[in-house]
């Protein structure tokens, strides 16, 4: 899968006290835990995005996973999806100018299992993600728990 390559200028997602975004890499034993969070209906495609997030982009060392899943009205879900190429992987680049800005990895196979309740603004979830064999370093498993932030 081919990666995509975003400029933008530098922004920065909150962080609830009771949100928690974790990923393990496949070839590591250390947990990764997320400094930053996004959860909410994105009402531009109608999805739900979700996301975890660590460095920043003025220390040029940012990285995050970030997915979404089809937003169906605010009744709960509890359901498990196949995220082929819509569960990314991105980190940071430095563009023309040294521009900040992010490249975004397709998963070539992920899934996401997740009960997420609208009405309470909560999401749990699991996921798997694999990439194609030059973005292997970037197989992980993860979880989350969330609270509606958008």
């Amino acid at each position: 899968m081919n990666q995509e390559i975003i400029f933008i200028p530098d922004c920065y997602l909150s962080q609830s006290a009771n949100n928690h975004f974790e990923w393990t890499f496949k070839n590591s034993q250390t947990s990764i835990t997320a400094e930053r969070t996004i959860f909410g209906h994105r009402t531009q495609t109608n999805t739900w995005i979700f996301s975890g997030a660590i460095g920043d982009k003025p220390e040029k060392n940012f990285s995050s996973y970030y997915f979404h899943i089809p937003y169906l009205g605010e009744a709960p879900i509890d359901n498990t999806y196949i995220l082929d190429g819509i569960l990314h992987y991105a980190l940071y680049i430095s563009g023309p100018g040294d521009m900040p800005g992010t490249t975004a990895i397709p998963a070539k196979h992920a899934t996401l299992t997740i009960k997420l309740n609208p009405v309470e603004g909560t999401a749990n979830g699991n996921f798997e993600a694999s990439f194609d064999s030059e973005y292997a370093q970037y197989d992980a498993t993860g979880h989350f728990t969330l609270i509606r932030d958008r």
